[in-house]
């Protein structure tokens, strides 16, 4: 092998080094996005649940207001 071949053999190894860094980045990448999703739709899901609780504490509240008299 000569020193051109070397020299190509070397680019050729960085090259492939460059590209499996880089699809593990864009792998973890990817991942974290879809953590943030899932993260957003159980806030979502539980700021909703919580919304429905007051809703029915109110009606509650009502409720009881209008057995009592108060």
């Amino acid at each position: 092998m000569n020193n051109s071949q070397s020299t190509e053999h070397q680019a050729g190894q960085a090259q492939a080094t460059v590209e499996g860094k880089t699809n593990q980045l864009m792998e973890k990448a990817s991942n974290a996005a879809h953590s943030a999703h899932e993260s957003m739709q159980q806030s979502e899901f539980l700021s909703n649940a919580g919304q429905q609780m007051k809703e029915k504490k109110n009606e509650l509240t009502e409720e009881v207001k209008r057995a009592t008299g108060y």
